[in-house]
């Protein structure tokens, strides 16, 4: 399920589109835990995050989701993302999706930049222990 309308966006300073601004987020509270929560945040002025961090990670996993942290085309707010996410050791941060929100030829998504962003920056955290 998208989590944005389950973020207080006065509290955690996102934008009225990746945070409620019109009070909806405190039905989070009613959502069964088993659903998976997708996490976006795609805006550019989300690769400065670093220092403020992603706030909505924690909300969802201090609530008991597991999370799957969602980007989309910046590549430097992809790998802010992913590197905000890693910083949570538990099982129930899920990995990455990168979503595409426009149409694509049959095999140009491997040469998409915030694909191979995140294929780069996950490649080391993913790769069997030896």
């Amino acid at each position: 399920m998208w989590g944005d309308r389950f973020i207080d966006g006065a509290e955690t300073g996102y934008g009225r589109w990746e945070a409620s601004k019109n009070e909806t987020y405190p039905a989070v509270d009613f959502v069964p835990k088993d659903i998976i929560i997708c996490d976006w945040h795609y805006e550019r002025k989300y690769e400065n995050m670093r220092t403020y961090g992603f706030p909505s990670l924690r909300l969802f996993l201090d609530k008991g989701f597991r999370v799957l942290p969602t980007s989309f085309r910046d590549t430097r707010a992809v790998r802010s993302f992913i590197d905000e996410s890693l910083t949570f050791p538990t099982d129930r941060m899920l990995g990455h999706l990168c979503t595409l929100w426009h149409g694509i030829k049959p095999g140009q998504a491997a040469g998409l930049p915030q694909l191979k962003t995140a294929s780069k920056r996950l490649r080391p955290v993913m790769a069997p222990a030896r």
